[in-house]
Formats: structure tokens, C-alpha cells, sequence
């Protein structure tokens, strides 16, 4: 057992003065201080000439040490102290031989050395015990002070209510709120200032958090004392209960308003959802109608152009005598231009299909179907130009009717677009990219300036009429290979042929 426990001084830590010393200096200090109190008692024999108490330099060495060294040494240098009088300074001196009053006083003696060291370890014990009490205090009063400060500081109302629903604080912005001074409830209970309360959902809520000990959160309507919603936070203790409240009033107000305007969003959705139904149908009869109008037009369109071409071709044969040099030059004319108006119709339909129609994708292997293509197309034959397809071409996701046309024009313009007196000259390959696949179609053509890279891919865009052609060919290109979920460009510079390439999915997209 400690001595702050045998003192009843539990929770304080008692170390004397000379606690910072090792156990050996501070024993070797209790050995000297009983022999400077031994001699010290000698002198005062020798100084005095007359018998006083032996005891009493032991005594006073015994209490230093038990202040400056702790009890271990003062002990030491209680019996230590003790023997050394009784044997050198009280008569018979040097000698054991001694009478039973002088035992008797020796025995008492040491009770009353034993006590003086209990009294002053008890002394510093109470002393240290004071000063850690009146640190406490300071600190909760410090504690009290700031806490107090934090609560006055807070925006949110804060009260507290003891287990007899009686108000125990209020602070400035719960008082604010309450339209009351904190005088006016400290003391009173909560029922007795506000008893529309009890009958309401929060007096239900607030008597569960306390009679059950629970904390809890609430949002409740209170008509007293002002019309007003409020976001409640309750923290039970074995004191009572701590309440936060937040008026909360103008954001159910907003949510009310919120609440209103998506009902009112709902239902103008819902009719507007009608309106684009109706007019959707509608249009959708008119392009209906437009596109029968457009073929209707088309045809007849087609079939006079078709027929001018012919008179032209049968009146350059059948005249061409009589005509001469001039009008087989105006026949010409009518017959290229009947042909090249042609070309444009029928480019333009096909240019609408692709944007209308539907385009499934599939794997398609291009290996078998560029070679097909080369071989299919006139212009393309072996004795015309010189294709030459490096490695395998992969199997890529798209449409094989679109694929086609795509790059039955690509090829066709890779032929097409050579200076006169050379032979057209096209190297296909592909490469890898993750999980799509590049197709590059190469040409020793008369090749584009940069500035139009972008510009050919326009509807009814050229940049040279030499060759002829309408313009929406690689329109037609672009937007088939878009709705294949692919990419088209070109890499090329005026005078140095040009690359075009084609970028497609490999693999078909996973499903999540």
C-alpha cells in the first residue's frame, strides 16, 4: 500500500525533494546527517554543560531527510540515530548495560522520531494535494469559461434541461430564437413556459431521447411560441439532456416550393411528351411523303437526262458529216453534261440512305472483301492501275453494303486523281491500335494541300474539277464510317499523292 493511500491522499503522487538524486547519494546523505547530528548533540553537551533531551539533533536530522530524501533514508537515519545517542550519548555511555527506564525511553523515543516523519511526509503530501485541487480548479473554471464562450459563440440555439425538465441554459442564440430571456426559463421546466409542446411530436420525441437514453435528430413543427419548423438534436446524459435547435423554416419552405415545381415540371413533360408524339408522327408522314415525292421526282428527273444523252449520241453519229467539228464538240457537251447531272441525282439519293437508313454492323473480313472489290470495279483492273495489298487486312466491325461503297470510293479516287500519262499506283495495309484496327490506302496521286484536308470530306466540295465528279462522294464516305462507329481522315501534301485511312473497331463492344 502507498503512503498517499495510507493517508487517504489516493490519486496524489508523493516524491520528496531530493527525488531527482540516486538511491545511494541520498542513503549516504541520511549516513551523514546522523553523524552531524551525533556530534552536533556532543557539542551542545560540551556548550550547554547541562543534561538536556538525547534525542533531539536525531529528531531534526530525521525530518530533513524525510523532506529532502523520502522515507527509505529518514528511517535509516531514524534508528541509525537513535542507536548513536543511546550508546555514545546517553549515560552510561559505551556500554549496553542499561536500566529498563532508559529502554522504556528509547522505545519512546522512536515512536515519537517514527511520528515526526509520518508528520512530515503527511505535510508534503497535503501540501502537493492543495496545489493539484487548485489546479483542478483553475482548470475546470478555465474549462467552464471557454465552454461557456463556445456556446454563446455558436449560431445554433443550444439549451439544456435537467432530468426535472427544468432549464438549466440558455444561451444568447436560443433565447433569440425563443423570443425570451434566459432569466425568464432558467429554473422553470420546459412543459410549464411551452405546454402546446407536450402534445406535439417533438414532446415525444425529446421524453424518448431522455427517458431511454438515446440521442436523436429530428425535424418537428412548432406552432408555440412562433410558426416554425426546427431541426432538433438531442444528447442524453446522466445530467439531463443537451438540445441544439436550427430553424430550418425557410428550407421547407424551398422544399415545399421544390416540391410544387417538379410536380408541375412532371406534368408539362408529361404534355409536352404528347406534343412531340403528335408533331414526331407528323413529320415523320411528311418526310414519308417527300421521300415518295423525291423518288417520284428522281425518276422522272432521270429518265429525260437519260434520253438527251441518247439523242446526243445518235445525233453525233447520224449527222456527224453535216455537223462537223463543232457539233460533235456541242454533242459531246450535251452528252457529258445529261450524264454528270445524273451522277449527282444518284449520288444525292445515295447520300440520303446513307443518312436514313439503318446500318446493323457485323465482323466483316476485309481481306476478302477489298480483293472482291478490286476485281468487281472496271477501273480497277490490273492492266489499269497497280494495286498491291501488303499482308493480311483484319476482320473489323461494320456494315459489308457500306464498307463497300466506302471503299469503292476511296479506291476510285485513288485512281482516279493521277496525272495524265501515269499509271495510277494504291498500296493498302492496316495496323493495330488497342482495340481498333487503322486501314491505309495509299496513291501516287496529284495529292491535297493541307488547308483542304478537311474541306473534301463536304458535301459538294472539290478541290479540283478536272476530274470530274459531284463532290459528295467522300461525304457519303465520312458519314457511313461514323455510323460504324469509326473515323476517316487523310495525311497528304499537293504534288506528293495523299493516304487516306480508316479507322475501325476490331472487336465487338462488351456488354456491362
Amino acid at each position: 500500500m502507498s503512503i498517499a493511500r495510507f493517508f487517504g491522499l489516493e490519486g496524489i503522487k508523493w516524491s520528496p525533494v531530493g527525488q531527482s538524486f540516486s538511491p545511494p547519494v541520498r542513503y549516504g546523505v541520511a549516513v551523514l546527517a546522523v553523524v552531524a547530528a551525533v556530534m552536533l548533540r556532543l557539542a551542545l553537551d560540551f556548550l550547554i554543560c547541562k543534561e538536556i533531551q538525547p534525542y533531539i539533533t536525531i529528531y531534526l536530522a530525521t525530518a530533513l531527510i524525510a523532506w529532502w530524501g523520502g522515507l527509505g533514508p529518514a528511517l535509516v537515519t531514524l534508528f541509525l540515530g537513535l542507536l548513536s545517542c543511546f550508546w555514545i550519548v546517553v549515560p552510561p555511555r559505551n556500554t549496553p548495560l542499561r536500566a529498563p527506564e532508559d529502554l522504556i525511553e528509547f522505545l519512546l523515543c522512536s515512536l515519537v522520531a517514527v511520528t515526526l516523519v509520518f508528520l512530515v511526509i503527511l505535510s508534503q503530501l497535503t501540501l502537493k494535494a492543495k496545489k493539484q485541487a487548485e489546479t483542478a480548479r483553475e482548470s475546470l473554471a478555465s474549462a467552464h469559461h471557454q465552454t461557456m464562450i463556445i456556446l454563446e459563440s455558436i449560431s445554433d440555439a443550444f439549451t439544456s434541461i435537467d432530468r426535472e425538465w427544468r432549464y438549466t441554459y440558455v444561451n444568447r442564440a436560443a433565447a433569440s430564437l425563443l423570443h425570451r430571456k434566459p432569466e425568464e426559463l432558467l429554473g422553470r421546466t420546459i412543459w410549464e413556459v411551452w405546454p402546446k409542446l407536450n402534445e406535439l411530436s417533438f414532446g415525444a420525441a425529446v421524453r424518448k431521447a431522455l427517458l431511454e437514453s438515446i440521442p436523436a435528430q429530428f425535424e418537428a413543427h412548432c406552432s408555440e411560441p412562433f410558426d416554425a419548423w426546427l431541426e432538433v438534436r438531442c444528447y442524453p446524459s446522466e445530467t439531463g439532456l443537451s438540445l441544439f435547435f436550427t430553424n430550418i423554416t425557410d428550407r421547407k419552405h424551398a422544399e415545399k416550393m421544390l416540391s410544387e415545381a417538379k410536380e408541375i415540371l412532371v406534368n408539362n413533360n408529361k404534355v409536352l411528351e404528347v406534343v412531340v408524339q403528335e408533331r414526331t408522327a407528323k413529320l415523320q408522314e411528311t418526310i414519308g411523303e417527300l421521300q415518295l415525292i423525291s423518288h417520284a421526282l428522281v425518276h422522272d428527273m432521270r429518265a429525260p437526262l437519260r434520253a438527251m444523252a441518247g439523242y446526243a449520241e445518235i445525233l453525233q453519229r447520224e449527222c456527224d458529216p453535216k455537223t462537223g467539228s463543232r457539233g460533235r464538240e456541242l454533242c459531246k457537251r450535251i452528252t457529258d453534261g445529261a450524264l454528270r447531272l445524273d451522277r449527282l441525282i444518284q449520288d444525292s439519293l445515295n447520300y440520303t440512305k446513307t443518312l436514313q437508313g439503318d446500318l446493323p454492323v457485323e465482323m466483316v473480313d476485309l481481306s476478302h472483301l477489298v480483293p472482291c472489290l478490286i476485281e468487281m470495279y472496271p477501273d480497277l483492273e490490273r492492266n489499269k492501275a497497280q494495286i498491291i495489298i501488303k499482308g493480311n487486312l483484319p476482320r473489323v466491325m461494320g456494315n459489308e453494303a457500306g464498307l463497300t461503297q466506302c471503299f469503292a470510293n476511296l479506291l476510285g479516287n485513288a485512281v482516279k486523281f493521277v496525272t495524265r500519262n501515269v499509271r495510277p499506283y494504291v498500296k493498302i495495309w492496316s495496323e493495330g491500335k488497342g482495340d481498333r484496327v487503322r486501314v491505309w490506302i495509299e496513291d501516287n496521286g496529284i495529292g491535297i494541300a493541307r488547308e483542304h484536308h478537311e474541306r473534301i470530306f463536304d458535301m459538294f466540295e472539290q478541290v479540283t474539277n478536272r476530274f470530274g465528279g459531284t463532290g459528295i462522294g467522300l461525304a457519303i464516305v465520312r458519314k457511313a464510317i461514323r455510323r460504324m462507329d469509326g473515323e476517316i481522315g487523310v495525311d497528304s501534301e499537293l504534288g506528293k499523292g495523299s493516304r487516306f485511312w480508316v479507322e475501325l473497331r476490331s472487336e465487338p463492344i462488351r456488354q456491362q
